[in-house]
């Protein structure tokens, strides 16, 4: 365990009796110098009373996931009654390095000194690096032995997607592009979905300087790459010539696009049977959503929409046409449509795209608001459902 967040009362004598029992509970297993770490949100926000230790964990879940010593700020001067020579109090964020798992504890005492206390670690199995964030924040693209084709979806119906490389400098997009061709990219087989290397690279902050290439396969970026380094002039980052464009190599300056973005949600009639299986594929938050959809609408009408919508490999033409005459019953189009409406919302907004204004037409309407939090995905899906059941009825 690395560091302690602590319930922090804030008085004297409390303050000093959590870390004295904390001392009892850790001093006799440290050793070596190491001094057991202390934070506490209140001194960030005060007291949240009932709500107190679910915030401290809410803090301690993010320390483990963006992997930083989370400071406790607004300390200045220590108290007198705490054992410094066993704890420190963070009082500066820092990078939380560490070779094995990585723990903290957290405290909330409760009216008449219970002490309700847990530890907390870092999850490192499966799919631990799938996380948007975390892949954008410097891990290695995953090898091809990690992903799995899907045989609905297969890699070469999936692969095409632009790719994103931005730096302080022309030399350095340069640079990051073709060491990432060369170490990376060169390792892949020909076909091979591109969004696992791709999205992350989306979903980084813009330096200064960048290049969006879009690409077809492995081959294609590595190619698109190189024939951007060599002929890369100081001109091309704020008007890209005709023949970069042509092989769909768009270079950059980064700027601010004033413009606003409104979103229109499309109604029913737009619903075929592999709707948006393509991105589910490719795209961690559509595959998501549908999981979502799926959870709600057994409980609501005892239909799992992607065993509805999605065709098993193997089925014949008369299979493909019983699909899809079921989803062109109001009770199945509906919540398909609400679905595939939120689920390319929700990976448009992992791109950057955040609407301004939203509006629908007809079914759409309730993505729109839904977009608008006006209601949930959850509500918006149950409120889609029962209107699809009794126009049904």
């Amino acid at each position: 365990v690395d560091f302690v967040e602590a319930h922090g009362t804030a008085t004297k004598v409390g303050d000093a009796a959590e870390v004295q029992v904390l001392g009892e509970v850790f001093g006799p297993h440290m050793g070596n110098g190491k001094k057991l770490g202390l934070t506490s949100v209140k001194s960030q926000i005060g007291h949240s009373k009932a709500a107190a230790g679910a915030v401290s964990i809410a803090k301690t879940a993010l320390a483990l996931y963006n992997k930083t010593l989370p400071t406790s700020i607004n300390y200045v001067k220590p108290n007198p009654g705490i054992d410094l020579n066993l704890f420190k109090v963070i009082d500066k964020a820092a990078p939380w390095n560490k070779t094995g798992i990585r723990r903290a504890n957290v405290s909330s005492f409760g009216f008449g000194g219970t002490n309700f206390h847990v530890t907390m670690e870092e999850y490192t199995g499966p799919g631990h690096q799938r996380s948007a964030k975390a892949s954008a924040q410097a891990e290695a693209p995953r090898a091809a032995a990690e992903v799995v084709e899907n045989p609905k979806t297969a890699f070469a119906a999936i692969q095409g997607e632009a790719v994103t490389f931005t730096g302080a400098t022309p030399a350095e997009v340069i640079s990051q592009a073709r060491a990432a061709a060369e170490t990376t990219v060169s390792k892949w087989p020909e076909a091979y979905p591109l969004s696992a290397f791709a999205q992350p690279s989306m979903l980084k902050s813009k330096a200064a300087f960048g290049v969006s290439i879009v690409a077809k396969s492995p081959k294609d970026l590595a190619e698109k790459v190189e024939f951007m380094a060599k002929n890369a002039k100081e001109e091309i980052w704020t008007e890209p010539p005709l023949n970069f464009k042509l092989k769909g190599v768009y270079t950059f300056k980064t700027g601010k696009n004033n413009a606003k973005v409104g979103l229109l949600f499309p109604g029913q009639g737009s619903q075929y049977v592999d709707m948006m299986r393509d991105l589910a594929a490719k795209y961690q938050v559509v595959q998501a959503t549908f999981d979502e959809a799926d959870a709600i609408l057994e409980k609501m009408i005892g239909v799992r929409l992607t065993e509805a919508i999605w065709s098993k490999p193997g089925e014949s033409k008369e299979d493909l046409a019983k699909r899809e005459a079921a989803i062109k019953q109001t009770q199945l189009t509906q919540p398909a449509m609400m679905t595939a409406d939120i689920a390319m919302y929700r990976l448009f907004k992992e791109f950057g795209i955040q609407p301004d204004m939203a509006i629908g037409h007809s079914l759409g309407e309730y993505a729109a608001a839904t977009a608008a939090r006006i209601f949930t995905f959850e509500d918006g899906l149950r409120a889609v459902t029962s209107r699809a059941k009794e126009m049904s009825a």
